[in-house]
Order: C-alpha cells, then sequence, then structure tokens
C-alpha cells in the first residue's frame, strides 16, 4: 500500500466507507501498468494509455467538448488520469459529477501512484460502483480506454457495450447512407415481389401451441442437428415452430431438419448461403432489400415485413407489420415468433461469439465473411460463466436481444446450450423429445 494510496483511500472511506472496502480488497499487480512519459505522464494498463502522454488537459476538455457549459448534472463513465472531473469543476458549471468506477481495480491502481485529493474532496461528486440503470445516464462522458478495460462480467459491462455501439452509431450510419442508392434500386426491383407476397400476420395460424425453436447460425447448433431433425419430423401441433436465420438454412437441411420459417434481412445473403432445397411448405420471411434472385427461386409462400429502417420509409403504405432489427437476424426471427403470439421460445445457436473457435454452424470459419475467430479481441460471458471470445458486432447484438427479451415479460425465453453466450433474461433449458 502506497503513501498516496493511504491519501487517497482516507478521503474514500470517510465519504463512501462501501466503495473504499472493495477497492481495498482489489489486486492490481493482475495488472499489467507502467508509467509512460510524453510531454506528461501517463499510465498504461494492459498495453492501454488511460490518457494522453501528451495533451492531458485538452483531451479531458475534448471530451468534454460535447457538454453545455450550464450543465448540472454529468455522468463519467471511467476515472482516466482524473483530468476529466478537473476540468468539469473548473470549466463547467456542474452542480454534480457521477464518478462511476467500471473498473475497480484501475481505479485502485491509479490512487495508488497518483494523487486525486483534488477532486475526491469535492462537494460536488459522487462515487458509483454499481449502475442504477441498464442504459448509460445522460449527459455522460466516457474514457475510451476504461470501456476496453471494463470486464465483461462486470457490473458495467452492459453500459459498456451501449455506450460502444452509440460512439459507433454515426460511422455505422454513414455507411448505411451511402448504400441508400443501391437500396433504392434493389427495392424497386422488388415490387415484384411485395406487391403479390403476403403480409407476416397471415402465419398467426401456424403456431398453435404458442412455442417456438427460433434457430441462430452460432456453431454450438452443430450440437443439436440430430434432436432438431427427429422433432421436426413430428406433426406441427405436436411440436415447437421452427424459425431458423438465413445462415442456419443450409447447414439444418443438410441434416435432415425440417424448417417451418426461414427468415431472412441482409440484402447480401443469396440462394448459395440460404439454399432452396426446402419443401413448398417452408415460409420465406424477408424484408424488401432481400436478394431477388433467392425470392424467385423460394418453393414456398413468401411473406414480407418492414422495419423501422428508414430505407422503407416509402414502403409504409403497404401498412406491413413491422419486425423488431438492430443488426443481427435473430432479432426479426424471435420477434416473429413473439407476434405469432408463441409464449415459450427456445435458443438454438444464438452464441453472440465463437464456441469451438468458430463464427457460423456448418460453414468454415469466417466463409460468410467478417471476423474469424482468431481475431478477436472481446468477449462476453458463455453459460458457464467463462470468457467467450466474440466480436464486438456480435456483442452489440447480444445487448439489443437482451434489451428486448426485457421488454417483453410475458414471453420465456430458454438457450438450448451452455456453449454460447449467456443471454440475461433466458434460461438455460436442456432439449429433450
Amino acid at each position: 500500500m502506497t503513501d498516496l494510496f493511504q491519501l487517497n483511500i482516507q478521503i474514500i472511506q470517510n465519504r463512501w466507507p462501501d466503495i473504499a472496502a472493495g477497492l481495498l480488497q482489489c489486486d492490481i499487480n493482475q495488472l499489467k501498468a507502467n508509467l509512460i512519459e510524453g510531454r506528461e505522464q501517463t499510465i498504461s494498463v494492459n498495453g492501454l494509455q488511460l490518457s494522453s502522454r501528451h495533451y492531458r488537459q485538452q483531451e479531458a476538455a475534448l471530451l468534454a467538448s460535447d457538454l453545455a457549459k450550464q450543465t448540472e448534472n454529468v455522468h463519467l463513465y471511467g476515472v482516466g488520469m482524473g483530468d476529466v472531473p478537473i476540468h468539469l469543476l473548473q470549466e463547467h458549471q456542474v452542480t454534480q459529477i457521477h464518478v462511476h468506477l467500471i473498473n475497480q481495480t484501475v481505479f485502485a491502481l491509479l490512487i495508488s501512484y497518483t494523487d486525486q485529493t483534488q477532486w475526491l474532496t469535492h462537494p460536488s461528486i459522487t462515487l458509483n460502483i454499481c449502475p442504477t440503470s441498464q442504459f448509460p445516464l445522460e449527459p455522460y462522458i466516457a474514457n475510451p480506454a476504461e470501456l476496453s478495460l471494463c470486464e465483461c462480467n462486470g457490473e458495467y459491462s452492459l453500459i459498456r457495450d451501449i455506450i460502444i455501439d452509440e460512439l459507433n452509431r454515426e460511422y455505422a450510419n454513414d455507411n448505411v447512407a451511402k448504400r441508400v442508392a443501391q437500396f433504392n434500386d434493389r427495392i424497386q426491383n422488388n415490387h415484384v415481389f411485395l406487391d403479390i407476397d403476403q403480409d407476416i400476420s397471415a402465419l398467426k395460424s401456424i403456431a398453435k401451441n404458442k412455442e417456438a425453436f427460433v434457430i441462430g447460425a452460432g456453431p454450438s447448433l452443430e450440437e443439436h442437428y440430430s434432436f432438431l431433425a427427429s422433432i421436426s419430423k413430428q406433426p406441427l401441433h405436436h411440436r415447437p415452430i421452427i424459425i431458423a436465420v438465413d445462415a442456419a438454412a443450409k447447414g439444418l437441411l443438410a441434416h435432415g431438419v425440417k424448417l417451418d420459417i426461414v427468415v431472412t434481412i441482409d440484402e447480401m445473403i443469396d440462394s448459395h448461403i440460404v439454399g432452396t432445397h426446402t419443401d413448398s411448405s417452408t415460409a420465406l420471411v424477408y424484408f424488401p432489400k432481400a436478394d431477388p434472385e433467392l425470392l424467385n427461386n423460394w418453393p414456398g409462400a413468401r411473406y414480407w415485413s418492414l422495419s423501422n429502417n428508414d430505407c422503407y420509409k416509402l414502403l409504409h403504405h403497404y401498412n406491413h407489420t413491422q419486425l423488431f432489427t438492430n443488426g443481427s437476424v435473430i432479432h426479426p426471427a424471435t420477434d416473429l415468433a413473439v407476434k405469432l403470439n408463441c409464449q415459450h421460445i427456445t435458443f438454438f445457436g444464438a452464441d453472440f461469439g465463437y464456441p469451438n473457435q468458430k463464427s457460423h454452424a456448418y460453414w468454415q470459419d469466417g466463409a460468410l465473411g467478417g471476423l474469424k475467430a482468431a481475431q478477436s479481441r472481446h468477449w462476453v460471458l458463455d453459460g458457464h460463466g467463462e470468457k467467450l471470445a466474440t466480436a464486438l458486432s456480435f456483442r452489440s447484438y447480444l445487448r439489443s436481444l437482451e434489451l428486448y427479451i426485457a421488454n417483453h415479460p410475458e414471453v420465456y425465453f430458454y438457450r438450448a446450450s451452455q456453449q454460447g453466450a449467456y443471454i440475461q433474461g433466458s434460461q438455460f433449458k436442456e432439449p429433450s423429445l
């Protein structure tokens, strides 16, 4: 315990004794930390600098630049080197700064080697180690390095993921905007299908027993091919309705699984990926950007849906049902099951990560584009509470699904495998005939 730690912790003990008790239990030796010299000094933790090593005050001003000068309450997620709270106290008319310690061990390291008493003693400061909301509280400032250092099983992991999504949103929206013309051309070409295909509401009678299997394309799906093949041979009124996402369909069909509905949303998904060797009883649920060759070759009935995507604004006169979408086809597949009045939904292959060092069931790792498992730099927790390698996009899709589940307390959600990501709001249930 350093002299600086004792100086800082004494203040914290006086103001927030419960937080001080937790900080005293932190083992900072587990961190790979060292001092970084530049025009100024900063600390590197596990290869990430907590702040600039050259212009720390300018960096703090930049992080706070979106705040109005008269902002009264600010939430700070991650402390960095302590420059942002000092800047807010000196340059903004802030009456309350809520400092969220998103990684207590990193903060324990900081107060072991730096003097943070200037802001820790200020009456406008409050420290927090547990979020009071599943969303980041606004207005907020986030320390970029600590977002990466936030533990995947920590109290702030969900908020961390939402903040990262928000930080990336403008970039993602710009990419979508650049492809609007392509979307418009595709939608225009698909009017020949949109004018004759039915709304998804026409499927409501199909799920008579109020239970659905929603099947993603994650690697854990491979352990359930035999089970799904067996149960799919039963009459529909005796079993759950089987709804598969597009990238899972080919592997399922190759293993003898009869599908009731296939859902596709990505305009890049074609017949090669989905496969069209289904029988005429398998319905296709699609969005207006779908590949026209896939639609033309589909042997069964087709139904389509809308979302709140801007590129569909000109189609709302069709008055078709909207499905929830937020980046992954698993979202509309799940929402479809809910809109079909299913009260029990079991996920297969909804892994949001790389079990067995693979990206998808059936396919070679990386064959469907995106990152390969070996390139992963992010983690989620699997059903056993162990770290599971993932991609930033997968983690974002997981959080969106969890928020969707939280908004549907009337539905029971289950996971068929512990290999994939733990999905908050769901329970593990071993599949059985």
